[in-house]
């Protein structure tokens, strides 16, 4: 029998992502769950010190020395992971802005027929964004990087290998685009009906690519770019295919719930 008092939600299906919304739950997951346990283990650790030192003022045979000798070590302890989670909330935050920034670059993209779709999640991944409009259909991977104070900053891409500052990424964006590019045109296969092929693209924001060798499969540039390398593709599919692939890209991340 149903209680009634019992209330469910009013909303049908979840809302859309936002760009950098991975990011932004990583974010605050170092931030309340790492850096603010600590800080306030740490805060409840001195409390304790502070109160039997002004127990010793009312002669009450207090034992504060070692509770703040305890404080003195949590500290040091802690002030090791203080610094490395600070340094991922720095690099989290630099990731959620450039997101951001693609992700309100992309939408100017709806006027000319395109769906834009942020941080779209599955077991083990996320794209950034997901392009599906006259041009075909594209993912969208956005790396952040931060630039160096000396010297000339650059980026290169000889068609197969990225390369910043002469040297190679920690983790290879090309095969990282790859892995979603399979993943989405498999999705679009099963679900739309529809076989298609998707374009990998990489972007830089704030940064100038040289493309030593470019590599018309798949493209590593700037935002600024992108939007220029879409204005002159031609048309690859219809507004029927885009309304469709659309429509299931939509249903899955509204249904799709992280664990």
């Amino acid at each position: 029998m149903q209680n009634k008092h019992e209330k469910r939600s009013p909303l049908k299906a979840l809302p859309l992502r936002h760009p950098g919304q991975s990011l932004e739950e990583k974010f605050y997951d170092t931030l309340y769950g790492e850096i603010m346990l600590r800080a306030l283990f740490i805060f409840f650790i001195f409390t304790i010190a502070v109160y039997d030192w002004s127990r010793v003022y009312l002669n009450a045979r207090p034992q504060p020395l070692w509770w703040f000798m305890i404080g003195v070590i949590v500290t040091a302890i802690f002030f090791k992971d203080f610094k490395r989670y600070w340094r991922e909330l720095r690099n989290l935050q630099l990731g959620i802005d450039g997101e951001q920034i693609v992700g309100q670059s992309l939408e100017e993209l709806v006027k000319k027929g395109y769906k834009v779709f942020h941080d779209i999640v599955n077991e083990g991944f996320n794209i950034d964004h997901i392009l599906v409009g006259p041009g075909g259909v594209f993912t969208i991977e956005t790396k952040t990087v931060s630039k160096s104070l000396k010297g000339h900053p650059s980026i290169s891409f000889d068609g197969t290998k990225i390369k910043i500052d002469g040297f190679a990424p920690d983790r290879d964006p090309i095969t990282q685009v790859k892995g979603q590019v399979y993943w989405l045109e498999n999705f679009i296969t099963e679900n739309a009906k529809i076989k298609v092929k998707v374009r990998p693209v990489v972007v830089y924001p704030g940064w100038y690519v040289n493309q030593t060798s470019p590599n018309p499969d798949i493209w590593v540039l700037n935002e600024k770019a992108l939007l220029s390398y879409l204005a002159n593709e031609k048309t690859s599919i219809n507004d029927e295919q885009i309304n469709l692939i659309s429509s299931h890209l939509e249903s899955y991340i509204r249904r799709y719930k992280r664990v």
